[in-house]
């Protein structure tokens, strides 16, 4: 059973036939024994909140635009809206820039 040895992270390492660079992810809990086939825990909260964010933005990018083109009453307004909606998000984005 390997374990953990006591420095941090080692992110690339060549194998034994130099061939292939494989990545090893070595978790910072030191002296844990690691099972084989275990999954390593490097993902921490942040990265877990950032998935929730940004699921639910791309979700809102994919669903919105069916709604308001329900709404609308033919292709052309709605493709007016649209680039109305582009441009001004474009302009909001120069004001941050």
């Amino acid at each position: 059973m390997a374990v953990a040895p006591k420095t941090g992270y080692y992110p690339q390492r060549r194998s034994e036939s130099n061939k292939e660079i494989t990545i090893n992810a070595i978790p910072a809990e030191v002296g844990k024994p690691l099972s084989p086939g275990s999954l390593l825990r490097v993902l921490g909260k942040v990265f877990a909140l950032a998935v929730v964010i940004g699921g639910a933005i791309g979700g809102g990018i994919l669903y919105t635009p069916g709604k308001i083109a329900a709404l609308l009453p033919n292709a052309w307004l709605y493709m007016a809206v649209r680039l109305f909606v582009g441009i001004n998000a474009l302009l909001g984005a120069t004001v941050f820039a």
